[in-house]
C-alpha cells in the first residue's frame, strides 16, 4: 500500500461520520487500489515465472548429472572388458565380437553416444569447430576416401603405359575401370591435400609435382610404390593429430565408409558365389559380357587387372 492510499485511509477514518468523506476520495482511491492490485499480480506472475525456470533448470541439472553419471559407468565397465580382452578399440570405435561369426572373425561397433548424440549418428562436439578445423576434417575425409579406392589399383598407375597414354590423350571412355578409379582417387587426394595446405587456388606446376611425390607414376618399382604410400598415411596422419576434438567426425566418416564398403563386398560375393561356387584363393572370373574380372582372394571377391 502506498503513502497515498495510506494518507487517504487514514482521513477516512478520521472523518466516519462525515457523509460525504467517501465520495469525496472515492475516485482517487479506487484508482491507487486498482494500481496496487496490478502491481501485486504483475509480482507475483513475475515470481512464478522466476520460479518455474529455477525448477527446470534445476530438472535440467539433474538429467545432466544422471547421464554423466551413466556415461562415466559406462566407459568404466567398457574400460575393465577391453582390459580383459572382451571388447577392442579400432580407431576409437569400441567394438565387441560378432556371436554369429566364428570366434575372432567380426567385430560389431558399440561406441556409446555422447549425450545429445543419436546412435549410429554423426558425433556431437562440446564447441564449434575452428575454420582451420572444419576445412582440415573435410579435406583429410577425402584423402582417406580416396586412400580406400586406390587399396590393391595402385600397380596400375606405375605398369600400364597403354593407359597411361588413353589417360592424356584418349579420355575416360577408352580407359579400363580400375585404372580409371586409381587415377580419379589419386587426383581427387592430392587436390584435398593441396587445398588444405594452399586454399582455395592451387597452381598446376604444384599440384604435378606433389602428384609425383605422392602417387605412383609410369615405372615406378614396389619399393617406390610403398614409399609414397607411408607418405600419404604421413600426411594424413599429421592432420588427423591437429584435428583437436574434430578427429570424432573423421572417425564417424571413416566408420561410414568402411561401413558401406563391407556392405557393397557382401552383396558383391553373394553374387559370384551364387554364379561360380566355391573356388580356390587366386581363382580369376572374367565377365565376357562387361570385360571387366575378378580375383577370389580365400574372402573376398575383388577387382582384377592383369
Amino acid at each position: 500500500m502506498g503513502t497515498r492510499e495510506v494518507q487517504i485511509r487514514n482521513w477516512l477514518a478520521q472523518n466516519q461520520n462525515n457523509p460525504y468523506a467517501a465520495a469525496k476520495v472515492a475516485a482517487e482511491l479506487n484508482d491507487l487500489v486498482a494500481d496496487r492490485t496490478q502491481r501485486q499480480t504483475t509480482a507475483n506472475e513475475l515470481w512464478k515465472s522466476k520460479l518455474t525456470h529455477a525448477q527446470q533448470l534445476d530438472l535440467k541439472r539433474q538429467d545432466q548429472l544422471r547421464d554423466q553419471y551413466k556415461q562415466s559407468l559406462q566407459e568404466m565397465q567398457e574400460a575393465q572388458k577391453v582390459h580383459a580382452g572382451q571388447h577392442v578399440i579400432v580407431d576409437g570405435r569400441l567394438m565387441i565380437p560378432d556371436s554369429t561369426k566364428p570366434v575372432g572373425s567380426a567385430w560389431i561397433e558399440v561406441t556409446a553416444p555422447k549425450p545429445g548424440a543419436k546412435a549410429g549418428g554423426p558425433p556431437v562436439l562440446s564447441k564449434p569447430l575452428t575454420a582451420e578445423q572444419d576445412h582440415s576434417q573435410k579435406f583429410l575425409t577425402q584423402m582417406i576416401l580416396a586412400e580406400k579406392q586406390l587399396e590393391g589399383k595402385e600397380h596400375l598407375l606405375a605398369n600400364s603405359p597403354g593407359q597411361a597414354v588413353l589417360a592424356k590423350f584418349g579420355g575416360n571412355a577408352l580407359m579400363n575401370r580400375n585404372y580409371l578409379t586409381a587415377k580419379n582417387a589419386a587426383d581427387f587426394s592430392v587436390a584435398a591435400n593441396l587445398r588444405d595446405v594452399s586454399g582455395a587456388t592451387i597452381q598446376e606446376t604444384e599440384q604435378v609435382r606433389q602428384y609425383r611425390m605422392s602417387m605412383p607414376v609410369l615405372g615406378d618399382p614396389p619399393a617406390e610404390i610403398a614409399a609414397k604410400r607411408e607418405r600419404r598415411k604421413a600426411i594424413m596422419d599429421s592432420m588427423y593429430n591437429g584435428l583437436g576434438e574434430a578427429r570424432e567426425l573423421v572417425d564417424y566418416a571413416k566408420g561410414e565408409m568402411i561401413k558401406r564398403h563391407d556392405e557393397e563386398q557382401a552383396k558383391i560375393n553373394q553374387t559370384m558365389n551364387e554364379k561360380l561356387g566355391q573356388q580356390p584363393k587366386g581363382f580369376v572370373a572374367h565377365n565376357k559380357k562387361t570385360g571387366e574380372s575378378r580375383v577370389f582372394d580365400g574372402k573376398n571377391w575383388l577387382d582384377y587387372t592383369p
